[in-house]
């Protein structure tokens, strides 16, 4: 805060009188300059501080040990009755100076006369110099209450910026504390009820006793159910969902891809998701009514799942498949789940291409058969390849359950029963007849190959 105001009437109360020495007593009651009082400029005397227990040795300092000094006699307390007060003659002797601190606020930070009672009631945040000027860095335009509230809340939690969502960030980043620090800075500024208002207002969370993990619960799930399949979120969410959820979503979306967030929200996403016993809440729905989710890690554990479970079954190509990782290539726990997508991918894409290949007949001639591997046999080891990549990667350090045991050995068998078993022979009999490998010479959609 800008103390020149009060600097500059303290100074002229001092050099009233040049010619005699001036005492100039100051009771704060409400201790609103404590934090302060070593900041101010007093020219030509002698800041002291009266406490309790000092009263007499103030009284022989300032008339024994030093009777031509000025002196400013700063008290943080309500002035006593003059029957307690040891100083009581001092007192009237003295020059009376009080300082209304709100009034200096208001006019330091423009802040329209209309809301003193808004900075009254939060008069404990401004007995700091540096939360004052925090709070003048954020450039507030335009007072309302709620610009004033939200502007303490960013001050307290160290938010650089007059945006609530920012606040609720930082907020949250905390919760992983026994105690959040945050809350617990709200709490000593007595604007914790404030805060949980403006939650209210703004994501429509309201609880007789909220808390920081049930209000995260409760962004996360709203969020969450603007990607279930129309009516088919879980019904132990009911009583966590709101009719506006666009706020929540917001503010998840954007907290949950912020790369400076993005791992913190995991680590509290899981937490949630253990909470709630969403593994077993998922357990007897359909993977279609969650496809597009993506606010917990579950969600993509049980898509892959499901459709390495469902290749195996089907041993046949499933015609959806690629649209749904192209979409999922997109979501939040993607890249932890990169490679495991990539070899149901081309997993996929190994099924389509030996099953066109079980329905032709193999030629025996080298040159079909050339030509059939250039064209179309070769996506065949192409997938089995790029399968066994992403599979090695995934599985690096992971136990593979059976589901991922039983396809990965469906691809072996069908690689080298249904295709090396049926190709090998019949290129190895089709070049037995040649001279020379110089003699092959065929052309395959207009490139010329040549084999030597």
């Amino acid at each position: 805060m800008n103390l020149s105001e009060v600097e500059n009437k303290i100074n002229e109360i001092l050099s009233n009188d040049s010619e005699h020495r001036q005492i100039v007593m100051w009771y704060d009651g409400e201790q609103e300059f404590e934090e302060d009082i070593d900041n101010l400029n007093i020219y030509n005397a002698e800041v002291w501080k009266l406490t309790n227990s000092n009263w007499l040795y103030t009284k022989y300092h300032i008339e024994i040990e030093e009777p031509n000094t000025n002196f400013l006699i700063y008290a943080p307390f309500e002035r006593p009755e003059d029957k307690d007060n040891y100083l009581a003659d001092m007192v009237h002797y003295s020059t009376q100076f009080n300082a209304d601190k709100i009034t200096l606020i208001c006019q330091d930070l423009n802040i329209p006369k209309e809301f003193r009672n808004v900075i009254e009631k939060f008069s404990k945040f401004w007995n700091s110099n540096k939360r004052t000027n925090d709070f003048k860095a954020l450039n507030i335009q335009n007072y309302t209450k709620e610009k004033i509230i939200m502007g303490i809340l960013c001050v307290l939690s160290k938010t650089k910026t007059l945006n609530f969502d920012y606040v609720l960030q930082n907020v949250i980043i905390n919760s992983s504390d026994k105690e959040n620090k945050i809350i617990t800075e709200f709490k000593k500024f007595n604007i914790l009820n404030d805060f949980w208002a403006l939650i209210e207002e703004k994501y429509s969370y309201n609880d007789k006793k909220p808390t920081v993990n049930k209000l995260i619960i409760n962004l996360i799930l709203n969020y969450s159910s603007t990607l279930f399949k129309e009516g088919k979120t879980p019904k132990k969410w009911d009583e966590y969902l709101v009719s506006n959820k666009n706020n929540a979503k917001v503010f998840i979306d954007q907290f949950m891809n912020n790369y400076k967030y993005r791992d913190c929200y995991d680590k509290i996403a899981n937490i949630i998701q253990k909470e709630i016993h969403l593994e077993g809440t998922l357990s007897n729905m359909l993977i279609e009514n969650y496809i597009h989710c993506d606010s917990f890690e579950i969600f993509d554990e049980n898509i892959t799942n499901y459709y390495i479970n469902l290749l195996y079954e089907n041993q046949d190509k499933i015609m959806e498949l690629d649209e749904i990782i192209d979409y999922r290539s997109k979501t939040h726990f993607y890249k932890k789940y990169k490679d495991k997508y990539n070899f149901i991918k081309w997993a996929n894409i190994f099924l389509d291409s030996i099953n066109k290949f079980n329905s032709i007949e193999i030629p025996y001639n080298i040159e079909e058969l050339i030509k059939l591997f250039t064209k179309d046999w070769v996506l065949i080891d192409k997938s089995y390849r790029k399968f066994y990549f992403y599979y090695d990667k995934y599985y690096q350090d992971k136990t593979t359950s059976e589901d991922i045991e039983n396809l990965r050995q469906l691809i072996e068998n069908m690689y080298k029963n249904d295709f090396l078993m049926k190709v090998t022979p019949r290129f190895t009999k089709a070049i037995g007849k040649l001279d020379s490998l110089n003699d092959i010479h065929i052309l395959s959609n207009g490139i010329f190959i040549e084999i030597i």
